[in-house]
């Protein structure tokens, strides 16, 4: 190595030093909270879980039984909806479930009736419109389901997605039936 070499190279090295002898080392800043970001609108609150303490030691008591195998009362659920009825809520994850299997998709879904009906437009792979009208009624199964796609309901081929799509979403909802979950009511 030249002499010139190694004097620059003794210069680069001391002015590197004496940048980060200047910037020393500090701390990052601190992240920003998602509250800072994404302020509260007027009147909403802040959800914070509070326990009292027996909630609080019921919910470690299942969070234990889980983690040992065993199953835990308070942490099963309800369970399967009867034979016969649908569980309401599982109404919109059904149509949409429904829908993949006749090659349709939900284009808006509209609450009516005080969330007693639901109204689904649709469109078709063909791009043709549709609807579908499901009712919550009290008797079994729970619901009516009314439907109907393209220009011409009672041409053949829609007739027959209108009759596939009802068939569907009888399935999906026995389906959906069969598992466990949280009823919004009878």
């Amino acid at each position: 190595m030249t002499e010139l070499s190694a004097i620059f190279l003794r210069l680069v090295l001391a002015a590197a030093a004496a940048a980060g002898a200047m910037t020393g080392c500090r701390a990052s800043p601190a992240p920003l909270l998602a509250s800072r970001i994404h302020p509260l609108a007027e009147g909403e609150e802040r959800l914070v879980p509070e326990f009292d303490p027996a909630r609080r030691r019921e919910v470690l008591d299942a969070l234990g039984d889980m983690a040992a195998g065993r199953e835990s009362s308070a942490a099963s659920g309800p369970g399967p909806v009867p034979k016969g009825r649908v569980r309401w809520s599982d109404v919109p994850l059904a149509v949409a479930a429904a829908c993949r299997d006749v090659e349709a998709v939900v284009v808006r879904k509209v609450e009516e009736e005080k969330g007693r009906r639901y109204r689904f437009k649709l469109r078709s792979v063909e791009d043709w419109p549709g609807e579908l009208v499901v009712r919550r009624v009290d008797g079994p199964p729970g619901y009516t389901a009314e439907a109907w796609f393209g220009y011409f309901p009672e041409h053949p081929p829609c007739a027959a997605r209108r009759t596939a799509l009802l068939s569907a979403l009888s399935a999906q909802l026995k389906a959906y039936g069969r598992k466990r979950g949280f009823d919004d009511g009878p």
